[in-house]
């Protein structure tokens, strides 16, 4: 059915023929025009969601009884743009906010019923002025959360017009559930927030209840990042490390240079979320951030050019000429103190692989994130948390000690000559 409803004109073909032609002559006469008697908005579609579109449409009640969708031109409103607006000539419809509304529109130019159509050459339809209008709702509610910084407090928000409630407001962070135990009209829920997830609240208007909308719920994580530590330079043994003897021994290790990373890890308590959309959930609330120090000792010979032991690292050392030839007391040291802390790489300096581990096993950044959902045992959370946090402490220590490259290896493992040690006479290593 078309814009002119049972008035639509049809297309008769005629065959080719011959015909008398008349003097065409203008007459006045009246006829029964079939039409709309009246209009209305289909409540088919006048109900939608806050923020999106529909199209709105028409129904054309006709003379005969029958009812027809109508798709011409119309001048729209709406009696409450602030609840919804409506565009013209066709009715595209945009929820604006919760609320109830009334949907009109109107033409001079439908298709009327008019029993006693009098015109010149009168022929049908005869069009006329039609008005309708329909009540609507827009009952879907729209949550938006204000991002916190875990611990912090978080406010979640919907709103609508006058007459809307809201209900059922609940958090899911995809596994546990929480609901709200605020009365139906509430319009936020606000909480200490801990875990990320979403949130939503269904509305009622007019009768029409809206599913769910959720809202994005983001925590932020606090500044519990464990930072690491510069290295510091010891004594002979002091902070840990052991008591080198003049000349230098050599023993499992070239016993140069030595390391220590003590790490103290403290105590642990959590807190339980009293109100809001995270209720029940526990975390760390004040983290107590473990002691990280990096301790480097190098051998007081090796740093004295005069010792007897650095005079008789010669630099004798040759690829081509002289392979066996002795590394010299200028690059032992360099790449001693490599090897100790002098590198932030885990191929080339014990302290590179603190750093490395510590970034990775980072004990400040698994405190601030740690949370169990509602119901959790707070003594078992404690104790998990504090086990974690030395399982960490130990990771970091065992990756530590494995021995990154030698001392008398460059940067790219290539040999530089061997370290020639007391009494200075092995011909391996002292020529």
């Amino acid at each position: 059915m078309g814009v002119n409803g049972a008035n639509e004109r049809i297309l008769v073909d005629v065959d080719a023929g011959t015909y008398n032609v008349r003097k065409g002559t203008c007459w006045y006469g009246c006829t029964s025009c079939s039409g709309a008697v009246s209009i209305s908005v289909s409540s088919t579609f006048i109900n939608f969601s806050q923020g999106t579109q529909q199209q709105l449409q028409i129904l054309q009640n006709t003379d005969t009884g029958s009812t027809y969708n109508y798709f011409g031109a119309m001048n729209w409103s709406s009696s409450d743009t602030g609840v919804a607006t409506i565009s013209s000539p066709y009715g595209m419809g945009t929820g604006v906010n919760l609320g109830n509304y009334t949907a009109s529109a109107f033409t001079s130019n439908m298709p009327i019923y008019n029993a006693n159509w009098c015109a010149y050459n009168v022929s049908c339809p005869a069009s006329g002025y039609m008005s309708g209008s329909g009540p609507g709702t827009v009952a879907q509610a729209s949550v938006s959360c204000s991002a916190a910084i875990r611990g912090g407090i978080i406010t979640c928000t919907t709103s609508g017009s006058a007459g809307v409630t809201f209900n059922n407001w609940q958090f899911t962070d995809g596994t546990n559930v929480v609901t709200s135990a605020t009365g139906s009209t509430a319009t936020t829920w606000t909480g200490v927030a801990v875990a990320n997830g979403s949130v939503s609240v269904q509305a009622s208007a007019g009768g029409s209840v809206s599913s769910p909308n959720n809202g994005a719920f983001s925590v932020l994580p606090r500044s519990f990042h464990t930072t690491a530590p510069a290295p510091i330079q010891s004594a002979n043994g002091t902070n840990g490390l052991p008591f080198l003897p003049s000349p230098p021994v050599r023993g499992a290790d070239a016993g140069l240079g030595f390391y220590n990373s003590p790490i103290s890890v403290g105590e642990t308590a959590s807190s339980a979320v009293p109100s809001g959309p995270n209720t029940g959930y526990l975390y760390i609330q004040s983290g107590v951030i473990e002691t990280f120090v990096y301790y480097y000792l190098i051998h007081p010979d090796l740093e004295n050019s005069a010792s007897d032991f650095y005079l008789h690292q010669t630099g004798s050392f040759d690829a081509s000429s002289h392979p066996g030839g002795t590394i010299s007391g200028a690059v032992l040291l360099t790449q001693t103190r490599r090897h100790e802390y002098n590198s932030t790489s885990p191929t080339l300096s014990h302290y590179g692989k603190f750093i490395t581990s510590l970034s990775a096993n980072n004990p400040g950044d698994y405190l601030e994130s740690a949370i169990a959902p509602p119901a959790s045992d707070q003594n078992a959370f404690n104790t998990n948390v504090s086990n974690g946090l030395f399982a960490l402490a130990n990771q970091i220590r065992a990756d530590t000690v494995v021995e990154p490259l030698d001392i008398n290896v460059d940067d790219a493992g290539v040999h530089d000559g061997n370290v020639c040690y007391p009494p200075y006479d092995d011909p391996a290593s002292c020529n």
